[in-house]
């Protein structure tokens, strides 16, 4: 594999993982649960909230029978966007 072609891999695969497991916690995280006592957890928070979130959204996506990739995504983007607005 070419080197470029391993860092633009390396870089999109850590832009989902955080799309997937950080961004959702971090946006609703200080809305829903308020109050953290240090930096770590406050990234535990975000991570457990992400993993529910993406967990609910993609339950609701497959009873719809919409996942797929660009729903998930857009669903995703939608989850950090919302307490953002």
């Amino acid at each position: 594999m070419d080197p470029l072609q391993l860092v633009a891999a390396t870089g999109l695969t850590a832009i989902v993982l955080a799309l997937l497991f950080v961004l959702p916690g971090l946006a609703w995280g200080p809305l829903l649960v308020p109050g953290t006592g240090s930096p770590l957890e406050g990234a535990g928070r975000a991570v457990g909230l992400s993993l529910l979130m993406t967990a609910a959204a993609c339950t609701g996506l497959a009873v719809l029978g919409l996942l797929r990739p660009a729903f998930v995504v857009a669903a995703l983007v939608l989850l950090v966007a919302l307490p953002i607005a």
